[in-house]
């Protein structure tokens, strides 16, 4: 019995675990895989054409069906630098792979053309691109500088989003890229200023790290991380930051031509509540707004990807922020201003009802002087926006971090709610499918439900994107482009482990004895399918048959490898012949009715005579066992402990002499006096407390080092203790 306690607790543990299932679709044949076969590739852009993919890559926009996931010769866009262009890169220093044309804008517009602007070897540059006629090859139709509009180095975070003829980028626009700046420009046209943010002013742009762009009713956002120039005395620090412009600010006062009048920023707090909270400060990535359903208390939510900036803590996280709390902030808080370069910075306040120049009413034009020096240099929110759910929606602890994410918004489940779905990138190439349980109005205290991790690749994961109804997961790395499913009910073997999934998309079919992936619009009787997505409550499932599924007797290709086992399932049930309660184990069973052989759990507790307890009573047995031996050893190691301290103290007090004693050791090998000898009346007595030059050391034949004793000398010194 006490032999077999350790292994009884390790299955009591693995049987209560929650960790959730993992799925290895590496080597998945159902998995639609795209490689342009060109070494050295670099996706990183994706956008969509109706159905089909544009890719963003060196040197080359590839267009790939969405059904066949293969790649259309006749419409990709092949556009290397030019000999010239690429020979004046190295010989600025540049190394062969940076001297190539790295596409950073990628866009389809209204009128059928595609805007493309790249690295094109240190010398950013856009082409806009028709369909022929009669369906003849894409055909060059503009090109013009892009500077301000594409980095120069590929290795620069930068993003863009359009509005019709508008292109707003956040980018740098020189070739040392210390010039970072937030831009728009109307790309129809050959030749055009635009407007940007102040050139070489730490107090608009530090350093940023542009991560994603949207527009929201009159306003341009741009997400960004950058250090932070307020924090006096902290040395360099990260904020993320969302900054904000008007889309009518034409940029057009005489004292500021070509400059924004109404950019603000605020910071970003993903932090995890306390006393002392921890920051996420590094933002990595932004989802598209995903809005809420009428009459729900949230109106539009942006998850985003956070990492700690802390060196050597390897831990990241998703936030959620509303747009009306942002909103809130720009419009109520107080603003962090400084008077001059290098001097604190302070608390500007201001009334609530004061207007605010940065507003999108206020023409640029119509500003006085003053006024428009009060927007720029009241631009810097005093007050942060926080976390919507006031706390992270997932925490992700160790070596793996996150790195992107895409939300599947407010998918049905069959208990009358709606769910965000969110699929996380990770930088060891897997995808995390995330329920979001708070904003469903869940019961209980969890935010989150992690349904399963996805084993994409092994490399890290540069861009998600939803396709086909938000029934395929498009997955990007460097190299590679995935198509998968997103939902994997059918790895389920029985009832309890479909509900134990909680995942919006699977429930288990009692008619059909198998779990399936449903659509709640297209179910007429709710009644016959089981679903749990906020507790994972199986109740239901009481009286079901662990039966393997057909679908994956029929179809075995098409299940995906599970790389941990899956749970033993435990069923308590009641035959109507016997009104005794019994507990039992229903596993996959080959002949229907025919009983199944004793599982590895019932074996171990019929082996030490406990079978028929339940498994609660048999851990906390196990755990007061292991209690009662911890206590008898840690008695047992207390007890040597004391014994040889013992020893040991008798052992030294044999050699101990009082301070008074005088040991000398001479080379003669004399024994010591037992008296201590006088001190001559010539010699002053050693004070370590005195100060002052000390006597010239005694030089002697044969010293050690420079002006040391001698061996001799050494041992025959007396020395006082």
């Amino acid at each position: 019995m006490i032999l077999r306690a350790p292994l009884l607790l390790c299955l009591l543990l693995r049987l209560g675990s929650t960790e959730p299932r993992v799925v290895d679709l590496r080597q998945d044949p159902n998995v639609a895989v795209f490689e342009s076969g060109v070494e050295g590739e670099n996706f990183k852009l994706l956008d969509l054409d109706g159905d089909r993919l544009l890719i963003g890559a060196r040197n080359a926009v590839y267009n790939v069906s969405l059904h066949t996931f293969r790649g259309d010769d006749a419409w990709n866009v092949l556009w290397p630098p030019a000999d010239a262009v690429h020979k004046d890169c190295r010989m600025k220093g540049k190394s062969e792979n940076e001297c190539q044309n790295f596409i950073r804008v990628l866009s389809r517009d209204t009128r059928g053309g595609v805007l493309v602007c790249g690295t094109n070897a240190f010398l950013p540059w856009c082409k806009v691109f028709e369909d022929g006629p009669q369906g003849e090859d894409l055909r060059e139709v503009l090109t013009f500088e892009a500077k301000g509009l594409s980095p120069f180095d590929p290795n620069h975070n930068s993003t863009f989003f359009r509005d019709g003829d508008m292109l707003y980028t956040g980018t740098v626009a020189d070739f040392a890229g210390g010039d970072a700046l937030i831009h728009r420009r109307n790309v129809s046209r050959e030749h055009d200023l635009g407007v940007r943010t102040e050139q070489a002013d730490d107090k608009f742009l530090n350093k940023p790290q542009f991560v994603g762009a949207m527009k929201h009713k009159e306003h341009v956002m741009m997400w960004f991380a950058e250090e932070a120039v307020e924090c006096d005395n902290c040395g360099p620090t990260i904020y993320s930051r969302v900054a904000r412009v008007c889309a009518n600010d034409l940029g057009n006062h005489p004292s500021y031509p070509n400059q924004w009048t109404t950019f603000a920023k605020a910071r970003l707090n993903c932090s995890i509540p306390g006393d002392f909270p921890f920051y996420f400060d590094r933002l990595q990535s932004i989802s598209a707004l995903v809005p809420a359903r009428p009459r729900t208390p949230a109106s539009n939510l942006v998850y985003a990807v956070f990492t700690s900036s802390l060196s050597g803590v390897s831990q990241s996280a998703v936030c959620a922020f509303d747009i009306s709390q942002i909103w809130a902030v720009f419009a109520t808080s107080n603003y962090l201003t400084q008077d001059r370069a290098g001097d604190p910075w302070k608390v500007t306040k201001v009334s609530k009802s004061a207007p605010r120049a940065h507003e999108c009413e206020f023409a640029a034009a119509n500003l006085s002087d003053a006024q428009l020096k009060t927007a720029r240099s009241n631009m810097l929110m005093e007050r942060p926006v926080g976390n919507f759910f006031a706390e992270p929606v997932s925490v992700q602890r160790g070596p793996e971090q996150m790195t992107q994410v895409v939300v599947e918004a407010q998918a049905p489940a069959l208990d009358g709610r709606f769910y965000d779905i969110l699929y996380v990138g990770s930088d060891r190439g897997n995808v995390l499918k995330i329920v979001n349980l708070a904003r469903a109005g869940a019961p209980g205290r969890l935010i989150s439900h992690q349904v399963l991790s996805m084993r994409v690749a092994s490399v890290p994961i540069r861009r998600l994107l939803l396709v086909e109804e938000a029934t395929k997961l498009v997955t990007v790395t460097e190299t590679r482009v995935f198509r998968t499913l997103v939902a994997f009910c059918n790895a389920s073997y029985s009832c309890a482990e479909c509900v134990a999934l909680r995942d919006p998309h699977c429930a288990f079919d009692l008619q059909r004895k198998q779990c399936d992936v449903v659509s709640v619009s297209r179910i007429s009787d709710r009644e016959r399918f089981v679903q749990s997505v906020d507790s994972g409550d199986d109740s239901r499932c009481q009286g079901q048959a662990h039966v393997e599924n057909k679908m994956l007797m029929d179809q075995p290709g098409r299940t995906p490898k599970l790389l941990r086992a899956t749970h033993f399932a435990s069923q308590e049930w009641s035959d109507p012949k016997n009104t005794s309660t019994q507990v039992t184990t229903l596993l996959a069973s080959g002949a229907a009715g025919t009983v199944p052989p004793p599982t590895v759990p019932e074996r171990l507790l019929a082996e030490a005579g406990l079978r028929g307890v339940p498994i609660i009573v048999v851990g906390l047995g196990v755990g007061v066992l292991a209690l009662l031996i911890g206590v008898f050893l840690g008695i047992c190691f207390t007890y040597r402990m004391y014994v040889l301290s013992s020893e040991k103290k008798s052992l030294s007090s044999s050699y101990y002499k009082p301070p008074s004693t005088v040991l000398t050791v001479s080379s003669s090998g004399s024994a010591p006096p037992t008296t201590p000898p006088a001190i001559p009346s010539n010699e002053k007595p050693i004070n370590a407390y005195e100060t002052g030059p000390l006597p010239p050391p005694a030089y002697a034949e044969g010293t050690l080092g420079r002006g040391g004793l001698s061996p001799s000398a050494l041992y025959s010194k007396q020395t006082y203790l």
